[in-house]
């Protein structure tokens, strides 16, 4: 691994160039995006409630489950 290779602040993994997550997370929040323009569309919430939900279901992922915790503790997103 050289100096310049980014890495992925919540598993260490090695980011794709210019990404700011690995793989997994990058689509981990690009379905996150995905998901709430089209629960917002269907119905009035908000971006932490629908992170709030989602963290909630059982159905929830590993990959978005550690991206919604990385939201939710840094707010930067």
């Amino acid at each position: 691994m050289t100096e310049e290779e980014a890495r992925c602040p919540i598993c260490g993994r090695i980011c794709r160039a210019e990404a700011q997550f690995c793989r997994y997370h990058e689509n981990a929040r690009e379905e996150l995006e995905r998901g709430y323009k089209e629960w917002s569309a269907a119905m009035p919430i908000t971006w932490n409630e629908y992170l709030s939900r989602l963290i909630e279901a059982e159905e929830t992922g590993m990959w978005i489950r550690e991206m919604i915790e990385f939201i939710m503790s840094t707010d930067d997103l």
